[in-house]
C-alpha cells in the first residue's frame, strides 16, 4: 500500500471515529510519540493528516496511524504506554485526570497494541476503557495486549512459538462472584489493585473489604467464602493440584471475618485445609463455618459438618450448631452456649450463592486462528464485554459473535509478540521478515526489507 492510500485510509477511519465516539468539542494535547519505525500520520475528523515522528503530540480524537511496515510508541499524559503494531489505526477520545473525574477512553480501529496503563486505571477501577468495532474492554490498572485480527493472524500463527508453561505464573486461584461496596488485592509485593466483580485472586495475594464492605470469593475446587467488612484476608497456599486430593486450600484471616463453604479439596483431603488465625489454625472437615476475630479472641461456628480449632497441641471439636472461642492471651479454649445473633444473620451465607463454575473458570481451545478480536492481560484485570480476565488469561471475541471466551493455550502469535513493550528502553527498527520468517514474503516484499 502506498502512502497516499494510507492517508486516505486514515481520513476514511477519521470520519468512522467521528461517528464511532463523536467529535471532541476541542483537541487536547493528551501526550506524544516517543518513537516511529516507518510512517505514522494523525488525523483529526474533518482535518488533513499529519506525518508525526518523535516528540510530536497527540490530542483527543486524532486517529493514529502506522504503515504496514514499521511500529509507533505513544506515552500519554497519565503514563499509559502504548506500542502501535503495523497497520494500526488509533485514537485517544478523551483524557481527563481531574480528580474524582479521571477518565481515560481510547478506540483500536484497526491492528493491535500492547499497554501499560498509567494513573487513570490504577486511580479508578472503572475510568479507563479501549472501544473497538466489536466491544468494549473495560481496563483496571493492568498490563495487556489487543489485536484486530484477520488472515494476518493466521499466517502468524503458523510459526509463532507456543507460550512457555514455565513463564506461566499459577491459574487463576478464585474469582470475585459478588461485590457490595468496595475491596481491593495486595500482592506479595505491595502492589494494590482495586477489584471488581469477576475480577482474578492469585495465591500469595490478600483481599482486604472496605467499611460496609462485603465480597465473595469463589474457588476453583468450589470453595466459597464470604468476606465481611474491614477483612484481610491472605491466600498462602490455595493450588489445585493434579487433582483435588493433591490440592492444597491454606488461607490466612489476620482481621475482620469470613464465612466458608468448602469444596473439593476438603472433601478429598480435609488435611490440606486451614483457615490460619493470629492465634489459632480452624482445621475443616467438609463444613459451612463463620470465623470472627473479636480483639484477642477467635470465634467459630460451624452451621455444617465440623470444623476444630488447633492451638498449642490442643483441639476443640465445633460441630453444626455450636459456637467456640478461642484465645492464646486468656488462655481460653471452649464452647460456648451463647450464639451472638449476628452469627446467625444468614445474610450472603456463601452455600446459597449460586455459581456456574464451569463458566467461571472454563477456557476454549483454539485450533486455528479465527478472524476477530484477541486480548491478552499480562498484568492487571480487564473485563471484555463482561469476561473478566484475569494475569496470562486471554480473552477472543470472534466477528460476529457477542460471547466473548476465555482462550487456553494463549495463541503464539499473540503470547510472542515481536513487536517491543511500550516501556522497552532499547527500541529499534525490525525487519518484516524476522516476523514472519523465510519463505514468507513474496520476492519483491523481502527485497524491500532487506
Amino acid at each position: 500500500m502506498s502512502m497516499l492510500q494510507s492517508i486516505a485510509r486514515a481520513s476514511a477511519l477519521a470520519g468512522i471515529l467521528a461517528a464511532f465516539v463523536g467529535t471532541p468539542a476541542a483537541a487536547q494535547p493528551v501526550g506524544q510519540v516517543t518513537y516511529v519505525q516507518g510512517v505514522a500520520s494523525a488525523q483529526r475528523p474533518g482535518g488533513e493528516p499529519r506525518f508525526i515522528g518523535r516528540g510530536d503530540a497527540i490530542a483527543t480524537g486524532e486517529v493514529v496511524q502506522t504503515s504496514e511496515r514499521g511500529y509507533a510508541v505513544l506515552g500519554l499524559a497519565d503514563g499509559t504506554k502504548l506500542t502501535l503494531r503495523p497497520n494500526t489505526a488509533f485514537a485517544v477520545n478523551a483524557l481527563d485526570q481531574t480528580p474524582g473525574r479521571e477518565n481515560l477512553a481510547m478506540s483500536l480501529l484497526r491492528g493491535g497494541l500492547r499497554a501499560f496503563t498509567g494513573l487513570i486505571s490504577k486511580t479508578r477501577p472503572t475510568a479507563a476503557r479501549l472501544t473497538t468495532p466489536t466491544a468494549t474492554v473495560g481496563i483496571r490498572g493492568t498490563e495487556f495486549d489487543a489485536r484486530l485480527c484477520g488472515p494476518e493472524c493466521a499466517r502468524e500463527a503458523q510459526f509463532a512459538q507456543p507460550a512457555p508453561p514455565q513463564q506461566r505464573p499459577d491459574p487463576v486461584a478464585a474469582r470475585v462472584v459478588v461485590l457490595n461496596g468496595a475491596a481491593t488485592a495486595v500482592a506479595p509485593d505491595g502492589a494494590v489493585r482495586p477489584l471488581a466483580r469477576g475480577a482474578a485472586v492469585y495465591n500469595g495475594e490478600a483481599v482486604r473489604t472496605g467499611a460496609d464492605s462485603q465480597a465473595v470469593l469463589a474457588f476453583r475446587d468450589q470453595t466459597k467464602v464470604t468476606l465481611i467488612e474491614r477483612t484481610d484476608f491472605r491466600l498462602e497456599n490455595v493450588r489445585m493440584g493434579a487433582s483435588p486430593a493433591d490440592g492444597n486450600f491454606v488461607v490466612r484471616l489476620v482481621t475482620g471475618g469470613v464465612r466458608a463453604f468448602t469444596g473439593l479439596i476438603a472433601r478429598t483431603n480435609r488435611d490440606r485445609v486451614r483457615f490460619v488465625t493470629p492465634t489459632a489454625t480452624v482445621g475443616i472437615r467438609g463444613t459451612g463455618i463463620d470465623l470472627r476475630i473479636a480483639g484477642e479472641d477467635v470465634q467459630l461456628y460451624t452451621w455444617d459438618g465440623s470444623a476444630a480449632f488447633e492451638i498449642d497441641g490442643r483441639e476443640l471439636v465445633v460441630l453444626r450448631g455450636q459456637f467456640g472461642v478461642s484465645s492464646r492471651e486468656r488462655g481460653v479454649l471452649q464452647l460456648v452456649a451463647e450464639i451472638p445473633p449476628s452469627f446467625l444473620d444468614e445474610t450472603l451465607r456463601p452455600d446459597r450463592v449460586d455459581v456456574d463454575f464451569d463458566s467461571l473458570f472454563a477456557a476454549r481451545r483454539l485450533d486455528e486462528a479465527i478472524a476477530g478480536l484477541y486480548l491478552l492481560v499480562r498484568s492487571g484485570f480487564v473485563n471484555l464485554d463482561g469476561l473478566d480476565l484475569g494475569a496470562f488469561e486471554a480473552g477472543f471475541l470472534a466477528d460476529g459473535s457477542r460471547v466473548a471466551v476465555r482462550i487456553d493455550p494463549i495463541p503464539g502469535f499473540l503470547f510472542n509478540d515481536p513487536f517491543p513493550l511500550p516501556d522497552n528502553a532499547e527500541l529499534r527498527p525490525l525487519r518484516l521478515i524476522e516476523l514472519v520468517g523465510p519463505g514468507r514474503l513474496s520476492a519483491s516484499d523481502q527485497c524491500l526489507l532487506q
